[in-house]
């Protein structure tokens, strides 16, 4: 009687795909290892995947949508919140985000230097275009709420702020030691966000007025 297919290859191997392509990258990640990582045939990896570029874009979308989830849009104008309150959200948002990047910083560096391969390039490149919209998502909702100032270029400022957080990121999957996430991001957050506020930091002198 043949054995029964085991349910659960196509999670090994994707386990299997995610520690290879983090270790060599995509380009130099051979099928051969990858089945031997997950335990199975060549044969059963080509089961489930066309190639090995396909089961990196699933991982990929996968983890890009799992780091999407983490980004909130922000409240309607009625649920509003007081400065304290907006700026904790911030913190704690980006905190999260963080966490998970640096949980996962072996596929997220690989997928941050475009999969080492130029075919990746632009799932990158649109996960980052929807994540800076939903910076100036937050920015809007900020000035028409009061938080921030009348003047602020919130495209511009939007562009400044992912791009400081992407360069943030690239540097974080690379170190060897976990840091300090909550103390880091409120320092970044105390120079840069509070600057676009109205008044002083909320977080030394109480609600925004």
């Amino acid at each position: 009687m043949a054995r029964p297919a085991d349910p659960h290859v196509r999670s090994k191997l994707l386990r299997a795909a995610e520690l290879i392509f983090g270790s060599v990258g995509v380009e130099r990640a051979h099928v051969d290892a990858i089945a031997l990582e997950a335990g199975v045939s060549k044969g059963a990896f080509y089961n489930h995947f066309p190639s090995k570029d396909d089961a990196f874009r699933e991982l990929v979308q996968a983890l890009l949508q799992k780091l999407g989830d983490l980004i909130p849009r922000p409240g309607t104008d009625a649920d509003s919140t007081s400065g304290a309150e907006f700026f904790a959200r911030c913190l704690a948002c980006d905190q999260r985000i963080f966490e998970f990047i640096w949980e996962n910083r072996l596929l997220m560096r690989v997928i941050l230097e475009g999969g080492r391969s130029h075919a990746f390039v632009h799932l990158v490149d649109e996960f980052a275009e929807h994540s800076r919209r939903l910076v100036v998502d937050h920015l809007q909702y900020g000035k028409r709420v009061g938080l921030f100032r009348e003047d602020l270029d919130v495209e511009i400022a939007s562009a400044f702020l992912s791009g400081g957080y992407d360069r943030l990121a690239r540097s974080i999957v690379r170190m060897n030691e976990r840091p300090n996430f909550h103390a880091l991001l409120a320092a970044i957050q105390n120079n840069v966000l509070y600057g676009m506020a109205r008044a002083p930091s909320p977080a030394f002198s109480g609600d925004l007025p």
